[in-house]
């Protein structure tokens, strides 16, 4: 324990590297968001799994929603959709 702190203090990062910049993730969630782009290609295009994209683009939403407003929800129902008028009549 007493080697990680002092690497701490010098400023080591631990962990994995992250394999896609900061430029390429923002094309990433831009392909993920365009009409008729498959999840597939976009996951062979940047060399990571298709599991991975969806995980990124999860976080990344959650991020920009915290940074928007901090009661944003990733469960709450919206208004108007079908599931909510179904809770509503019931």
């Amino acid at each position: 324990m007493e080697g990680r702190i002092k690497d701490i203090a010098r400023g080591v990062k631990f962990g994995a590297k992250p394999i896609l910049s900061k430029q390429e993730l923002a094309e990433l969630l831009r392909d993920f968001e365009a009409p008729g782009c498959s999840k597939t290609e976009i996951a062979e295009h940047y060399g990571i799994s298709r599991s991975s994209v969806y995980r990124l683009y999860v976080v990344s939403r959650r991020s920009r929603s915290r940074s928007c407003s901090k009661r944003t929800s990733m469960h709450r129902a919206r208004s108007g959709s079908p599931l909510t008028e179904r809770w509503l009549t019931t």
